[in-house]
């Protein structure tokens, strides 16, 4: 099953989850941003470094299954496509950090409807991206860094060119259940 989408971003991150994901809500990426903040405060570190603590947070969703996210040189519009395989081959490994061009990691889809977004349009209603069994699934994601940056900058999924090869490849196969 290969299915094709479109994702405007508007906060230099994507991410891909169940619809059930404890993560798919109205204001996830404000509220993990302003706690990384006062954190940060907190600690004695300057403002900047909320980020790093914004990105470890999502490192750990990551780990606890609710989201695979990257981060994006600059937003615009991009093509992600997502193919349901019998097994997956060891072609990448989970990662440390949100810039990989390759990386895999493990999804719960409890209710089997994926959605791939921007981060700061979590929780909003969305078309799913492919619609699989529920359980657990090992996904590898591969980013074609060349095709994102063909498309920044565009501003609107009407001013996608026709005929573009996936910015985004998704492949996922079935490793358990919820």
């Amino acid at each position: 099953m290969n299915s094709a989408y479109l994702v405007k971003t508007e906060s230099c991150y994507a991410a891909i989850c169940d619809e059930g994901s404890p993560v798919n809500r109205l204001g996830f990426m404000d509220i993990e941003l302003e706690s990384a903040k006062k954190l940060a405060l907190q600690e004695g570190m300057e403002d900047f470094f909320s980020l790093f603590i914004f990105n470890d947070r999502l490192m750990h969703a990551a780990s606890q299954g609710a989201l695979l996210s990257w981060t994006l040189l600059f937003d615009g519009v991009f093509q992600a496509e997502a193919q349901v395989t019998p097994q997956l081959q060891a072609q990448a490994t989970e990662t440390g950090h949100l810039g990989s061009s390759v990386f895999a990691g493990t999804l719960a889809c409890p209710t089997g409807r994926l959605i791939v977004t921007c981060l700061s349009r979590l929780g909003e209603l969305h078309q799913p991206i492919i619609e699989v069994e529920p359980g657990i699934y090992q996904v590898v994601v591969e980013r074609d860094e060349d095709a994102e940056f063909e498309h920044s900058h565009i501003e609107s999924l009407a001013r996608y060119p026709v005929g573009q090869c996936p910015d985004w490849r998704i492949k996922l196969s079935r490793v358990g259940s919820v």
